[in-house]
């Protein structure tokens, strides 16, 4: 679904989060934009920084049913001029525990939900070195 302002992308159960996300924006030539999203997924894996370590520790989730209680983000060109795509979320167990981190990947559950708001200027991400990690730039 798209109209003159943004778009609404639907991934469908079993898709994998970042390659249909990826595929999708390409198709309508999004480079640049804020995201936000509710849903389902079967498996997350979720990372945090540690900064102490300049490094990202991951850990994989999976369920019946992990639901999105909230997905932000934003898309923008990385240092080789990739597309990148930088998500948080916050998903809850089947006991209601929330979860949340930065989203490396998912496996779709019964759908994702992704509202895009293109920007009418291009964010652009490169190293920083005192976090260590691509950030944005002005």
């Amino acid at each position: 679904m798209k109209n003159s302002r943004g778009a609404v992308i639907i991934l469908r159960k079993g898709e994998d989060f970042r390659a249909g996300l990826t595929a999708q924006l390409k198709e309508r030539g999004l480079t640049s934009a804020f995201l936000y999203g509710v849903g389902g997924f079967l498996r997350a894996e979720l990372a945090v920084f540690d900064s102490d370590q300049r490094e990202y520790r991951k850990k994989v989730f999976e369920a019946h049913q992990l639901e999105v209680l909230n997905l932000t983000g934003d898309v923008s060109e990385g240092p080789a001029g990739e597309l990148v795509i930088h998500c948080h979320v916050v998903l809850a167990e089947q006991d209601y525990r929330a979860i949340g981190g930065h989203l490396v990947d998912a496996t779709v559950g019964a759908t994702c939900e992704i509202t895009i708001e293109p920007l009418n200027y291009q964010l652009t991400r490169r190293p920083d070195p005192d976090s260590g990690i691509n950030t944005i730039q002005n």
